[in-house]
């Protein structure tokens, strides 16, 4: 074997390893969701407090990610990346360990805590993790791209499978335990690795890249282009606050069953979708992606709005992860061309800057998503009613992204024309 086919070789490697981390961070994410709101209700907490504590993750990781691009530098991503998968996996397992504790409050102030502290590791994951896995090799960005979505996939495959079955030897704590622990020792492993593997000579700690994100977020129309990413982040917030607390109380499922039955399908949905959502936007289909992206969230929200049979949430639960391949995979293109058209040039700038603002309002929008839709709503009209006022809502934001790039076919139809004349 040359020196080259070798070169070649331990970078992949190092590759496989830096998503394997990704994948660990997705079953880390996914603990809580068929757990925590049984949990948590049995402690007396109400359905707003468990929105409330189900959010804090999400509005911890968006305003971190607001300011988490001016302190990395191309010497300390890989520091970041794994710091911040060693403090997720540590948070996981105490937050697996609260339910020792009886007093109400101090359940909730700490399930509050380790929320917070689980969104900040999440947030310096995401802003560093392709940044470190495509300097390994630039010519492999995009198929690290697809690599990073394949790995989240198949965390959320596998973390309530593996996850119901510690929860039926062990309970509650066991499942945080084992993935925490995994993680933590990930994240450790993949920084001792990448640091004898790789040289880091040649970069410059100094070069810093204009981070304008303040200017980036402030441009209304940016918000019609990112409406995909507003319906998914409504649509996940509320299937993490409700959907376990419904599938048990309606239909009497047993929580061992809610993971693999019901969020293993959404990610197998995802992940099975996602290559061909990502082949169509390849081949110039990404506003038909996203079309059919906002058809399958409007069929789970219809669905759940109804008193249908148990068999009927697992076909929304698969919808609504062909939604959400649908929604985020054409969404970076949509922004990146948006950005394109209000004078942004540099393509690196434009990728860390969308990153950057996917992140921050994403986690937001599932902050008051869990809070108001998945607490409030939930809480004083009830399941049912919350998902019909979803399905009516997703009209607006379709409404308005519509409008939007109807109005730029007949610019761009105006403007061949008036070319065309002589």
């Amino acid at each position: 074997m040359s020196q080259i086919e070798k070169n070649l070789l331990v970078d992949f490697i190092l590759c496989i390893c830096g998503l394997c981390l990704f994948t660990t961070e997705q079953i880390n994410r996914s603990l809580a969701d068929p757990f925590f709101p049984l949990e948590a209700q049995s402690k007396g907490l109400s359905q707003t407090e468990i929105g409330l504590v189900t959010g804090c993750i999400d509005v911890a990781n968006a305003l971190f990610a607001f300011v988490i691009p001016y302190f990395v530098t191309k010497n300390n991503k890989c520091l970041i990346f794994c710091l911040g998968s060693f403090m997720m996996g540590l948070s996981t397992m105490i937050f697996g360990q609260l339910t020792h504790i009886s007093n109400h409050w101090a359940f909730l102030s700490s399930a509050i805590f380790f929320q917070i502290l689980t969104g900040i590791s999440l947030s310096m994951v995401w802003a560093t993790g392709y940044v470190t896995l495509s300097s390994i090799r630039p010519e492999w960005s995009g198929r690290i791209v697809a690599g990073i979505e394949s790995a989240l996939a198949i965390g959320g495959i596998i973390g309530p499978l593996i996850s119901a079955a510690l929860f039926k030897i062990g309970g509650y704590f066991l499942p945080f335990a084992v993935a925490g622990l995994i993680e933590t020792f990930a994240g450790f492993i993949f920084y001792v690795i990448y640091i004898r593997l790789t040289s880091q000579a040649n970069e410059d700690s100094k070069a810093k890249e204009d981070q304008s994100l303040l200017s980036f977020a402030s441009r209304p129309t940016l918000y019609v282009v990112a409406s995909p990413c507003l319906l998914v982040a409504i649509g996940k917030s509320f299937n993490s606050a409700t959907i376990s607390l419904h599938l048990s109380s309606v239909y009497n499922l047993n929580t061992e069953y809610i993971g693999p039955f019901f969020f293993a399908p959404q990610m197998l949905g995802y992940s099975i979708f996602g290559f061909i959502a990502g082949w169509g936007v390849d081949k110039g289909y990404a506003l038909l992606i996203s079309y059919i992206g906002f058809c399958h969230f409007a069929a789970t929200f219809l669905i759940y709005s109804l008193p249908l049979p148990l068999y009927f949430n697992m076909i929304a639960s698969v919808s609504f992860g062909i939604f959400t391949s649908c929604g985020f995979i054409p969404l970076f293109q949509h922004i990146a061309k948006w950005a394109t058209s209000q004078g942004f040039t540099s393509e690196t700038k434009i990728k860390v800057l969308t990153s950057s603002f996917v992140n921050m309002y994403y986690g937001l929008l599932r902050f008051f998503g869990s809070l108001i839709f998945g607490g409030v709503v939930v809480e004083y009209l009830g399941f049912y009613e919350a998902s019909t006022i979803i399905l009516c809502f997703v009209v607006i934001p379709v409404t308005a992204f519509s409008f939007y790039y109807i109005k730029i076919y007949y610019n761009v139809k105006h403007e061949e024309n008036i070319n065309a004349s002589p």
